[in-house]
């Protein structure tokens, strides 16, 4: 998937910092967000949620893409937080973890069976410092970094993120 499936929103943000968060921050935590219901509503309101649990950084622009699934929904608007956290990578990814009930305190309805839902907000951890493998149910670097650029363009624009390179894929021009 090349740059040019996501496209830069322009117009509007959802920039936003977290004031000073006590304690020593010791984890780098890259959270994807996107939206397709109420996105002007939702994307911020995520952000301001990621504040409780720890400091936000940084937040990139909002890049629009097509809902994926060759479904009849809205375009998704995504975006990406880089946040320190003391929080480990099971504790926001698991069932029961905090970007999960997140999601659920912004309305987030999970449909059996049908993945690529419309959604008022879904949040994926897609890096953690630098860390690679499996982190209870969570595989990290998030395989989607790879393949979506509705994911890979906004964990781009924020600082320190290292957007690793597949070792299961020929060496060759990035389509990034």
């Amino acid at each position: 998937m090349s740059v040019s499936s996501a496209r830069d929103r322009g117009g509007w943000s959802i920039h936003g910092q977290s004031p000073a968060y006590p304690g020593c921050m010791t984890n780098r935590a890259y959270v994807s967000l996107g939206s397709n219901i109420q996105p002007e509503l939702y994307l911020p309101r995520a952000v301001s949620e990621l504040q409780t649990c720890g400091r936000v950084i940084a937040v990139s622009r909002v890049w629009q893409s097509a809902a994926i699934g060759g479904s009849n929904q809205p375009d998704f608007c995504n975006a990406a937080v880089f946040l320190e956290t003391d929080l480990t990578a099971m504790e926001l990814t698991e069932l029961d973890g905090v970007l999960r009930r997140i999601e659920d305190r912004l309305g987030r309805v999970r449909i059996a069976g049908d993945r690529n839902a419309a959604r008022t907000i879904d949040l994926d951890l897609s890096l953690f410092n630098h860390d690679a493998g499996c982190f209870g149910r969570k595989t990290l670097p998030d395989p989607d970094v790879f393949g979506r650029a509705c994911v890979a363009v906004p964990l781009a624009e924020l600082p320190g993120a290292v957007l690793p390179v597949p070792l299961n894929r020929p060496s060759g021009p990035s389509t990034l």
